[in-house]
């Protein structure tokens, strides 16, 4: 009976070592960057709680790493925002939260949760230019269709160019460049009262081969970008891949010493809401130490 139980114990003394070994072998320094790949995964569907779980693996395999840490510390905080925004009551409280979350989203590529942000801050504003973001998140999640049956529904008559500007880019992203096109010739600078849009206007017209028109549209926008502004657009700009067509070309060189007509910022800019309740659009002041052109950099006066 003695030498049985030994050999026993013996070959289970083996198969630990093994076990122990493969287990070893495992932890590599790899390992906490692919726990850590996997919570960006997890985190880019909305799976916030499985994201926190995937982080806290990570650290367990590198509990030193900046890298970790603060993204754990950055998606606790969403966390906490997003249960605070799921209780809150306050109308302005309310949208000041929501617009946190859809840059969090937009900055982390969370296409399906920014998608349902934006359209609640949609629901309650009527604003085109939260009607605008809407549609470019479902561009971003690829929801074209869904994009295109938004835009339809908010401006079923085609008279406002912010939402058609829109529906031309959702066109292009869905490979019908031939109605993109049409839609784009259709749609006038006339209507258009602020650079952002103007700016809009002409890249997507030079996205669709309308260079003549996009030049034009490009003076227009410089004219109305603020003096301080300029030379970082103009800069942005010529880097930009729908543009590179235009560079060699004598009249986009005449539009970039296009000079500003304002002095400053024009604060009493609008857009008319999609809906009927007001064609009035809140102030807001300009945040200098963003970029030029996203529209998430604006607070609320």
């Amino acid at each position: 009976m003695f030498l049985p139980r030994n050999v026993g114990t013996f070959f289970l003394l083996i198969v630990l070592s093994f076990v122990l070994v493969s287990w070893c072998a495992e932890e590599t320094p790899d390992s906490g960057e692919c726990a850590y790949a996997e919570a960006r995964c997890r985190l880019s569907s909305g799976d916030f709680e499985g994201g926190v779980k995937s982080l806290h693996v990570a650290l367990r395999y590198d509990s030193l790493s900046a890298k970790y840490n603060n993204e754990l510390r950055s998606v606790q905080g969403i966390v906490k925002l997003r249960e605070e925004f799921a209780q809150e009551r306050d109308s302005l409280r309310w949208n000041i939260l929501a617009r946190q979350l859809r840059v969090y989203y937009q900055k982390n590529g969370i296409w399906g949760e920014m998608v349902d942000i934006c359209l609640q801050i949609f629901d309650r504003s009527k604003l085109t230019w939260d009607a605008v973001c809407v549609v470019e998140a479902m561009i971003l999640a690829e929801r074209f269709d869904e994009a295109l049956d938004f835009t339809a529904l908010i401006d079923a008559k085609g008279t406002n160019p912010s939402i058609q500007i829109a529906r031309g880019y959702v066109l292009c992203a869905a490979n019908r460049n031939l109605e993109a096109r049409k839609l784009v010739r259709s749609i006038s600078m006339d209507g258009l009262n602020t650079s952002d849009d103007l700016f809009r206007l002409a890249r997507l017209q030079a996205e669709t081969g309308l260079c003549a028109s996009s030049v034009k549209t490009l003076t227009r926008c410089f004219e109305l970008t603020p003096l301080g502004q300029l030379p970082e657009l103009k800069k942005f700009v010529v880097q930009l891949a729908e543009f590179e067509p235009l560079l060699t070309s004598s009249e986009f060189a005449a539009a970039l010493t296009t000079q500003s007509k304002l002095a400053s910022i024009d604060r009493s800019c609008s857009l008319k809401w999609v809906g009927t309740v007001s064609d009035q659009r809140p102030k807001y002041i300009r945040d200098l130490s963003k970029g030029p052109i996203n529209p998430d950099d604006w607070k609320i006066k």
